[in-house]
């Protein structure tokens, strides 16, 4: 079963704080980009509390402790100061654009959607809203209007290497991965220690299966950033394309140990652990992914993997129907959902469910594999032989797997 894939990850530009008053300690501390951000948070409290500030001066101070609190990843405080920025100056582009970066890391993505907007309205020649609103589009599948938003960035912009880093991740997901290459060959040429665009260029290597060069981006990101767990991701990914699983769950752990909160990490690592025959480690991995993204269809096809291994038919149809509830177009679902009704002897439900399986990806082996079963149970033996014979023509190895994970009668 094909049961992981590695979603690529976009960064939004922050915008630096900008500096107004320094006639104290605590403003100059409260302006410094290089404070510690609580001490930074606790100076322009106490410059906020000065009797004599005129509306101008709150609006400064307020958005640079919301840019603080930003830093800190309170985003719900930051937005609450930038509301009040805001308040005080109706046109105050850096905190309508810092407070759409707030607002998309709260999941509150109309409200930044119209922060972005906001932005560009004020002032319709500054790169970086468009490029924000370009990542979150990405993010909500308007792929489109993404594109646009990036191509608008780089015009104004020409340098603006977060702009190549977020355009190339739309190009990868709509399937030009050679444009996408271009893109963050550009942002590291930009920007050579740029990690983000390293690791996001090795994923695209891997999607076009220059797996050599992809694993030398991994190991330069993780050189530049040791502590980045995106890179230990990605070179998890192929290790696991490599059918290295040992070595992909070691990195999986790394990447979780670095990002507690990654719901994808323990999902690769559930992944890796279930085809090393670790059912149970496996599955308690995939239920960390879920508990931390309660909406990760992948992970709930996964777990549905992990009981159907462990004969829990139930529960294993379960989580495949919530798989595909949540994301009609997951493959991977409807795959896993045909092997249990196999085993449930529902041969005609399962032809129905690797047929959707391979209508969404006409290359998935062992959908067609799985059907050839199913056909044969039926009776109907020239489609069985006819899924079985292209079945193997895609992976000559598909029935030696098939056997491995009692997936063969």
């Amino acid at each position: 079963m094909d049961l992981f894939k590695y979603p690529i990850y976009v960064s939004l530009a922050v915008a630096i704080a900008a500096p107004v008053l320094a006639q104290s300690l605590e403003a100059a501390i409260c302006q410094n980009p290089q404070a510690e951000p609580r001490a930074a948070v606790a100076a322009c409290s106490r410059v906020l509390r000065t009797p004599s500030l005129t509306r101008q001066q709150f609006a400064h101070f307020s958005y640079n402790r919301g840019a603080w609190y930003q830093q800190t990843k309170d985003y719900r405080k930051a937005v609450i100061d930038f509301d009040k920025a805001i308040e005080y100056r109706p046109d105050f582009f850096e905190a309508f654009l810092n407070r759409g970066i707030a607002n998309t890391e709260l999941n509150r993505s109309e409200m930044a959607l119209a922060d972005f907007d906001r932005a560009i309205q004020i002032n319709p020649n500054d790169a970086r809203p468009f490029s924000n609103r370009g990542a979150l589009r990405r993010t909500l599948g308007q792929l489109d209007g993404a594109l646009d938003d990036l191509n608008v960035a780089i015009q104004l912009s020409p340098t603006f290497v977060q702009a190549f880093n977020n355009r190339g991740v739309i190009l990868g997901q709509m399937g030009r991965h050679t444009d996408a290459l271009k893109d963050f060959d550009e942002a590291i040429r930009l920007r050579p220690d740029f990690a983000e665009a390293i690791v996001n260029r090795g994923k695209s290597y891997n999607d076009v299966r220059q797996f050599d060069r992809a694993m030398a981006d991994f190991e330069t990101a993780i050189g530049i950033r040791p502590d980045y767990h995106e890179a230990y991701n990605g070179r998890a990914t192929n290790y696991f394309i490599r059918r290295r699983y040992d070595l992909a769950a070691s990195d999986y752990a790394r990447a979780a140990n670095l990002a507690p909160e990654n719901a994808d990490a323990y999902n690769g690592r559930g992944a890796a652990y279930l085809l090393l025959e670790r059912y149970e480690a496996a599955r308690q991995d995939f239920d960390r992914a879920i508990a931390l993204k309660p909406d990760f269809a992948r992970a709930f096809a996964n777990r549905c993997a992990a009981f159907f291994l462990t004969n829990q038919l139930s529960n294993a149809r379960q989580d495949c129907e919530q798989a595909v509830k949540i994301d009609p177009r997951l493959a991977e679902g409807y795959n896993n959902r045909g092997f249990v009704k196999l085993r449930l002897t529902q041969f005609r439900e399962a032809v129905a469910d690797f047929g959707k399986t391979i209508e969404l990806d006409p290359n998935y082996s062992e959908a067609l594999w799985g059907r050839s079963i199913a056909y044969r149970k039926l009776g109907e033996l020239e489609a069985a032989k006819t899924d079985a014979d292209r079945a193997k023509l895609i992976n000559p190895a598909i029935e030696e797997e098939m056997k491995k994970h009692r997936l063969f009668d």
